[in-house]
């Protein structure tokens, strides 16, 4: 069951979700997360590059209950 997530340094490894203004605007595989929670990158995978991800921007992340 997927599940929001309000820490995000705990997702580091994990597959997540993240979603913006209630649409999917990428899922993918976390690389670094700041210490303080307020931004996160996401590895590169076949179709994008690695990208950063601001929490100011509104920017909700899911997980799926799983590490891979």
């Amino acid at each position: 069951m997927a599940q929001s997530v309000s820490d995000w340094s705990s997702l580091i490894g994990q597959t997540v979700e993240l979603r913006r203004q209630g649409q999917v605007v990428r899922q993918g595989k976390v690389d670094m997360v700041s210490d303080d929670s307020s931004m996160l990158w996401l590895e590169p995978d076949a179709t994008h590059g690695r990208q950063l991800f601001l929490r100011a921007d509104g920017y909700v992340i899911t997980t799926f209950g799983c590490h891979d």
